[in-house]
């Protein structure tokens, strides 16, 4: 009786460790490569990081990171990124410089929050949530073209052109135009929401809103507050 040749592979079984591995060392290898390129990236590259560069100049500041509840003491210079709210003590100086080049002064016994960053090089924008305080952006000095938005409880200033302007959030809200382009101020309704009036302030001009200028924009009275700087 004939029983044929025996068949090696159903005696020990197939073995693909030879086919496997070499797809698992070009595998690790390319992992290995991405991950040192990376590596050398952070370390030795220049990637531009978006945000604000924090110069203080005299006196103190806190700041609390996004995503967070506490507050920490800034003792030297430091990066502030989207969502980051800054404090200033009464008798502070601090600088900021935004990605685009944007130098923003910012006033003793002040707080404000960066609610929002773009970068993109088309449309780049900036917008600041002033608390309370004031601010001072200079977009001439690096001809910077980002979008400013301020808002304040009661008001939203925007920015479009290249100048120099003041927005105060004490006990008026009020602003100023020192060189350049016009700006748009919204005055926006009791929740913040739309606005029931638009303003534009141009160079050499400014608007104080008192409460009581305030509750007749809400009223829709119309009235006229727009001046020419103060000598102050």
């Amino acid at each position: 009786m004939y029983y044929g040749r025996p068949n090696r592979h159903l005696r020990r079984g197939i073995n693909y460790s030879g086919y496997v591995m070499p797809f698992l060392i070009i595998i690790c290898v390319g992992i290995i490569v991405v991950l040192l390129f990376n590596l050398w990236g952070a370390v030795f590259g220049n990637k531009k990081v978006y945000g604000a560069n924090l110069h203080m100049v005299s006196g103190s500041a806190s700041m609390k990171t996004w995503n967070t509840n506490d507050f920490f003491n800034l003792t030297s210079d430091a990066l502030v990124l989207q969502g980051d709210e800054i404090r200033t003590s009464s008798d502070a100086k601090v600088i900021m410089e935004f990605f685009d080049g944007t130098i923003v002064r910012v006033g003793g016994g002040s707080d404000l929050v960066l609610t929002s960053l773009d970068d993109s090089e088309s449309s780049p924008a900036i917008d600041v949530l002033l608390v309370n305080g004031q601010v001072w952006f200079n977009k001439v000095y690096k001809n910077s073209k980002a979008v400013i938005s301020v808002t304040t409880d009661a008001t939203s200033v925007k920015s479009i052109g290249s100048d120099i302007f003041e927005v105060e959030n004490l006990m008026d809200k009020v602003v100023r135009v020192v060189y350049g382009d016009p700006v748009k101020l919204d005055i926006l309704k009791e929740d913040g929401g739309k606005a029931v009036e638009t303003e534009t302030v141009g160079v050499g001009q400014e608007i104080i809103i008192t409460k009581d200028v305030l509750a007749k924009y809400r009223q829709f009275q119309s009235p006229s507050v727009l001046m020419a700087l103060s000598d102050e």
